[in-house]
């Protein structure tokens, strides 16, 4: 069965249309016309309609660790989690998960899916990236979420309104493309000859700006003064030279980053399709690991 989705009242009822707009199950507190209601009856509710609970209220774990049944907990942070992240996350869920495997599951967070898949990256690095401080931009449609990790714990977390849609976007005004037809000719290249110079580049090089003021926020903001090595991710990295002027910008290593180091592939995969495909499913990716490891 597919994942469907209870939204708790302290959450932006937008999420919830953005998430009907992609055939996604939801309703809303204020659907049902439940605002007020006591915590408990949220997450009887929600169990007994086989919803996934998502919430910033951290009263839901304290019920379900004293056994309340529940069909699944999604955690947000208000500083943090804002309504792109909300939808991004959420439907890579319904994506990757059925309602079976989310009863029960007391949390699943966009950090923490991420984290997930870093781990297991900074599995492969020399000494296990031990005393290594490293930076992952997961690059989506609108967002881009920076997660800092140190020793396999996270010192730092930021998300910022910048993503690939602005390219999409230009390629559909500048030559007529629809949507879909831009975000293909986007990653087989097939454009004309003024794209590198008056679409790619400018983009290219916002994103690698962006990032350099991302991690000036992360200096300025916590202890540390240094990052060892920067990796992209996220459907958006994948852009041709990228990686290239991040590390100009920053003056730090850049490389993207695929999830699927140290994993045995199946005899039906299509190794290329996967590997070209995997720094868009690095949350997806750290999803499912989180669900074996559960």
């Amino acid at each position: 069965m597919a994942l469907r989705f209870y939204l708790d009242e302290n959450l932006p009822i937008e999420i919830a249309r953005q998430l009907r707009a992609r055939g996604i199950d939801v309703v809303t507190v204020r659907d049902i016309k439940r605002l007020g209601d006591s915590d408990e009856n949220h997450l009887q509710r929600a169990a007994a309609d086989n919803r996934v609970l998502c919430t910033f209220d951290t009263d839901f774990i304290r019920l379900a660790l004293e056994g309340h049944s529940h069909a699944g907990i999604v955690l947000g942070q208000p500083e943090l989690h804002y309504i792109g992240a909300w939808v991004s996350f959420l439907e890579l869920m319904h994506a990757v998960l059925s309602a079976e495997e989310m009863r029960d599951l007391l949390e699943a967070r966009f950090s923490d899916a991420l984290r997930t898949a870093v781990d297991h990256v900074v599995e492969f690095l020399p000494n296990k990236g031990q005393g290594q401080i490293i930076a992952v931009f997961s690059i989506g449609q609108t967002m881009t979420y920076l997660t800092v990790v140190l020793n396999r714990q996270t010192i730092f977390e930021r998300e910022q309104v910048f993503g690939g849609q602005q390219l999409t976007q230009d390629l559909v005004r500048l030559y007529g493309l629809t949507p879909e037809e831009a975000e293909i000719k986007k990653r087989t290249g097939d454009l004309p000859d003024n794209y590198q110079r008056d679409l790619l580049q400018p983009f290219v090089e916002q994103a690698a700006t962006d990032i350099g003021r991302a991690l000036q926020f992360f200096f300025t903001s916590t202890p540390y003064t240094r990052v060892d090595q920067i990796y992209l991710a996220g459907g958006s990295s994948v852009v041709p030279g990228l990686a290239e002027a991040v590390a100009q910008r920053t003056q730090v290593p850049a490389e993207i980053l695929s999830p699927f180091q140290g994993m045995e592939l199946a005899a039906t995969v299509r190794e290329r399709q996967l590997r070209a495909d995997a720094p868009s499913l690095l949350v997806a990716t750290g999803l499912a690991m989180r669900r074996f490891d559960a």
